[in-house]
């Protein structure tokens, strides 16, 4: 950039040099008008950003929350699973889950001594089945080598028999060679 004394000294004529310095100051002008539009798009996408960000830690702050609320849920509907309540729902809505934490070992703190609160009023203790005990069903000829029948399961292990015991046992069977 030159000044008026510069293009003086090259020997330029007045009329000239107002020319060159007018044309230097549009050019001037247009570079500060797109520096201004810029830096307003600049400060636009700060703003964006900063919302952005605000929105991402409302979103992460419920998240959690949401996580939070599924984690107690598990927890409450596994404990009263465990303590046979007959209605998971009816039960769950008798407890104070309100602000409810975990211990160290994972489950909710306080809910031990509610559940047997609820087991032992006389207003609730309907919705568990002491009584009930928890049945392992045994499904006979499921596995190879069961019968069905617990005198022949007991009578012969075939999964430990040679080839000619086992010929023989089927011989003893049914009578069939």
């Amino acid at each position: 950039m030159f000044s008026r004394k510069q293009l003086e000294g090259l020997g330029l004529d007045k009329d000239l040099i107002d020319k060159v310095l007018d044309a230097h100051s549009a050019d001037i002008g247009e570079l500060k008008a797109q520096m201004d539009a810029m830096s307003a798009q600049v400060t636009q996408r700060e703003e964006q950003i900063a919302q952005l960000q605000k929105e991402s830690e409302t979103r992460e702050t419920e998240h959690a929350a949401q996580l939070h609320q599924l984690r107690v849920t598990a927890a409450v509907d596994a404990a009263l699973t465990n303590v046979r309540a007959k209605n998971l729902r009816a039960a769950r809505a008798l407890l104070s889950l309100d602000g409810a934490e975990f211990d160290e070992d994972g489950s909710v703190k306080g809910l031990k001594e509610q559940l047997d609160g609820l087991m032992q009023a006389d207003d609730s203790k309907f919705l568990f089945d002491a009584a009930r005990t928890k049945k392992t069903s045994i499904i006979k000829g499921a596995s190879p080598a069961q019968t069905g029948t617990e005198e022949a399961d007991k009578a012969a292990d075939l999964t430990k028999m040679s080839y000619e015991e086992l010929v023989g046992y089927y011989e003893t069977l049914d009578g069939r060679q």
